[in-house]
């Protein structure tokens, strides 16, 4: 892309255990939280038996987080978040990682909690180009 987009570059989350370390990149790119209000009103001022109400659609427990393929589909989603004024997280794992496994449904779950003000993006350091992840300053230790 040739456009700087804003980026957030956050300090990763780092555990040791024994002698290989481990580090989990979350990359932020935010633009602006969309907030959403809605509000309804009946319009009757006389009252109405109470009637139980239908619980409305109920939102997910946990979401899949959407893979990045490659990197020209990381620079459309950045481009399509940054015309939204969407954030996105994109969370960088490696598929043979124990620590991004373990993690993996509790990231799914804040994905459902925080869906859709916040969209969460996972990519495979193992799929993509070494270029991207370069690009993205993941480092892996061992």
């Amino acid at each position: 892309m040739s456009q700087h987009l804003g980026i957030l570059h956050p300090l990763p989350f780092s555990s040791t255990t024994k002698s290989h370390s481990f580090s989990l990149h979350f990359t932020t790119f935010g633009f602006s939280l969309r907030s959403h209000s809605s509000s309804t009103s009946c319009g009757c001022s006389h009252q109405t038996p109470s009637v139980p109400l239908q619980k409305e659609k109920e939102e997910p427990l946990s979401l899949h987080l959407q893979p990045i393929s490659s990197e020209t589909h990381f620079d459309r989603v950045l481009a399509h978040a940054h015309q939204l004024h969407d954030v996105v997280l994109v969370v960088w794992v490696a598929n043979w990682c124990r620590k991004c496994i373990y993690f993996k449904p509790k990231l799914e779950k804040l994905a459902a909690d925080y869906y859709p003000r916040l969209l969460f993006y996972s990519v495979d350091v193992n799929t993509v180009s070494h270029k991207l992840v370069e690009r993205a300053g993941v480092t892996v230790s061992f």
